[in-house]
């Protein structure tokens, strides 16, 4: 079984849409993103703006929400991440709106922002291209154009690295941020650091992700977290769901503990489930007193628990490694489940099925 993940020729019959690629180039990734943003240009009373909203789906959102925690200690300004076809009601003249979508096609992000320029707000538009680009272009709203070419698998939510960055650099641009070009070449060297550690070439004995994505074979994953890297669970458990076609539901700390404690009785097959632990060093004292009594009332009630540690680091340093660790764990997941990583048949088939004309 340890042998499972180092045979190369089962990573060439499941990944030839270069699923572990895209996890690979990462670093290179967060360089295109950061580029990206560089010139777009943002009105200077725009960092005078009020709040900020974020509008996209599914992978799109992922990088977003990962800077959203990671970043909640510095932001000047509220952050709220929307998930659907409307804005809430206070977005207005004084918020700047970012609407992305990696395709440049989902029909939420197309509908809010549509919306948010119907409501004058300062809008921002992320994609590779499509009817939302084009839409931008006629109506003369700031455009940042994401290459795809460290992307090869093509999919959203391998792209949260370029996403990440092209954000990071739009709200330095915006003086909401203190992020020097030092501070990205340290996250790149992160990301860089994290992804050799637990790449494809690293054998299963030293490879963490490796390890435990074979641990995590035939359970369902709680994926658990506090403060600065509440985003990254929920970015993980999407991977985890599309990339390795498990079941991955996200969980932050401290309401975890108000409720799920009591959730673990019935049904009997909860027992197959894993608590996976992102853990820092950077939490706070009573953070990490939590984590650590969280862990043992779940094994005490017959939950297997894992844990992640973070190399230290800033706080985005930390999320960007967590990036790494977890999107290999998830690719590593669908290799071991016999399945293609790329692949996402059940949710094309739904996009399809809502594309069609009703009867």
């Amino acid at each position: 079984m340890a042998n499972l993940l180092d045979q190369r020729t089962r990573y060439q019959k499941l990944d030839p849409s270069g699923v572990g690629q895209s996890v690979a180039l990462l670093p290179a990734q967060l360089a295109d993103g950061w580029e990206a943003a560089a010139t777009v240009k943002l009105p200077a009373a725009w960092s005078k703006s009020r709040s900020l909203v974020i509008a996209g789906m599914g992978g799109s959102a992922l990088g977003p929400d990962v800077v959203r925690a990671a970043t909640a200690n510095e932001l000047p300004v509220s952050t709220t991440i929307v998930n659907g076809y409307d804005l809430p009601a206070g977005v207005g003249r004084d918020t700047v709106v970012l609407a992305i979508s990696y395709s440049g096609s989902t029909e939420e992000t197309l509908s809010a922002a549509a919306e948010a320029r119907k409501r004058h707000a300062r809008l921002i538009v992320m994609t590779t291209g499509g009817a939302l680009a084009t839409w931008a272009r006629q109506h003369r709203t700031p455009l940042v154009i994401l290459p795809t070419h460290n992307n090869p698998s093509g999919q959203p939510r391998l792209a949260s690295g370029l996403v990440m960055a092209a954000e990071l650099r739009l709200l330095t641009r915006l003086g909401w941020l203190k992020f020097t070009p030092a501070a990205f070449s340290r996250l790149r060297s992160r990301a860089a650091l994290a992804t050799r550690a637990v790449g494809i070439d690293v054998p299963t004995q030293r490879n963490w992700a490796k390890r435990t994505a074979l641990d995590l074979r035939g359970h369902f994953a709680l994926v658990i977290a506090g403060e600065h890297l509440t985003g990254n669970a929920h970015l993980l458990s999407n991977q985890l769901n599309e990339t390795a076609k498990m079941f991955a539901v996200p969980f932050a700390l401290p309401e975890l503990n108000h409720h799920l404690l009591e959730g673990l009785t019935y049904p009997a097959s909860v027992r197959t489930g894993t608590a996976v632990f992102l853990t820092s060093r950077r939490y706070s004292e009573r953070m990490a007193t939590r984590v650590a009594l969280t862990d043992k009332l779940f094994r005490r009630q017959h939950l297997s628990t894992l844990t992640m540690t973070v190399p230290p680091g800033t706080a985005l340093e930390e999320a960007v490694a967590v990036i790494a660790l977890g999107s290999w764990l998830s690719y590593y997941g669908g290799i071991a489940n016999g399945v293609k990583p790329a692949l996402i048949p059940w949710v094309n088939t739904f996009k399809r099925a809502l594309a069609a004309p009703s009867h």
